[in-house]
């Protein structure tokens, strides 16, 4: 598990980035028109992405309900291989209702 908690810390820092986006901008919308920002935010997925997707097969299979990985490495994947199809709606729902829900599942599975 100590390889699996240094990603799990590494996968908390890039939601933190993300989150200090959210400082400067003060709402999803803006973060996401802002070219660059947009494309710090897909770097700091595509992170999280290969950060859970390295996990042990004992750590994914534990906690499957509280990561979701295969999810999560898909949009990686996509953001990956189609760059330029990806869409700021989506980035958008992940910002605003999913980066929030995987900070606080990581920290309790980081707290047990």
């Amino acid at each position: 598990m100590f390889n699996d908690k240094l990603k799990l810390e590494f996968v908390l820092e890039m939601i933190e980035e993300i989150e200090s986006y959210k400082q400067k901008y003060n709402n999803s919308d803006l973060m996401i028109n802002d070219r660059m920002c947009f494309n710090a935010i897909l770097m700091n997925l595509l992170q999280i992405g290969e950060a859970l997707n390295k996990l042990s097969p004992e750590t994914k299979a534990k906690y499957r309900n509280e990561l979701p990985v295969k999810d999560i490495y898909d949009t990686r994947n996509f953001i990956a291989h189609d760059y330029g199809g990806v869409r700021p709606d989506i980035i958008k729902d992940i910002l605003d209702i999913h980066i929030a829900l995987l900070k606080k599942n990581i920290s309790d599975i980081l707290e047990k």
